[in-house]
């Protein structure tokens, strides 16, 4: 019986913590959109960015692990080497991609 309040006690703190994480937060008001577009574009740039630099780290990992259960074989180290290597290429793109497009909008807007 005792197991049995131990786990509803701690469940319903654990709820009430999650609540008032939610309560935290604070809404638009319904109906009310973010419209501005120079916002917009900047969300998505922002999300985009995120996602390869996401995508990036993936690749990066397991061009390590490539390269770490290669065992000798010279051709799984170079298969290695031009992963990490391409994955490092699409960062720096991703982040020279960025900076263009902040350069662009601080000079247009």
């Amino acid at each position: 019986m005792k197991k049995r309040a131990l786990k509803i006690l701690s469940s319903t703190t654990l709820f009430a913590l999650w609540a008032s994480t939610a309560l935290a937060i604070t809404c638009t008001p319904e109906g009310e959109l973010p419209s501005d577009l120079k916002e917009l574009l900047t969300t998505i740039r922002n999300v985009l960015a995120a996602i390869g630099i996401f995508i990036a780290a993936i690749y990066i990992i397991l061009g390590g692990y490539t390269f770490i259960t290669a065992g000798g074989s010279a051709e799984k180290v170079e298969t290695a080497r031009k992963q990490i290597m391409y994955a490092l290429v699409g960062v720096a793109i991703i982040l020279v991609a960025v900076s263009v497009v902040g350069i662009v909008k601080s000079i247009v807007c």
